[in-house]
């Protein structure tokens, strides 16, 4: 990752730690911390594979607010994600992304499950 990529990642952690008592915030800024991240891997597929995602999940956020309530314990991992980056410790970055993406992808689809899949959201 070069300093630009570590510098966007430390904006977005520190987003997410300045507004531990948001969760809503919280998910915007993780959600930047995110695609920060398949940026810094320099891989364009991905990239754009993460981004269309993005775009997706954007139009329901409020399906998956639930995820974010604990705003301590994604921050915390998010943060062993960026010392890793910091470090240049590659092997470590991907096992702590990956199990990031784990926990959080359980929490997402068991909130999505509970809302039967459906957005509140109203189109116009």
């Amino acid at each position: 990752a070069s300093d630009e990529d570590r510098d966007g990642l430390a904006a977005a952690l520190a987003e997410i730690e300045a507004h531990l008592d948001e969760p809503a915030a919280v998910q915007l800024a993780e959600n930047r911390f995110v695609r920060a991240v398949t940026r810094a891997t320099g891989n364009r597929a991905f990239v754009f594979l993460a981004n269309s995602l993005s775009g997706a999940y954007r139009e329901h956020l409020e399906i998956f607010r639930g995820a974010f309530t604990d705003t301590r314990e994604v921050h915390a991992q998010l943060a062993a994600v960026l010392a890793a980056i910091g470090k240049k410790d590659a092997r470590r970055a991907d096992e702590a992304f990956r199990r990031y993406l784990a926990w959080s992808g359980e929490r997402m689809v068991a909130l999505f499950r509970a809302g039967d899949g459906k957005s509140t959201r109203r189109r116009g």
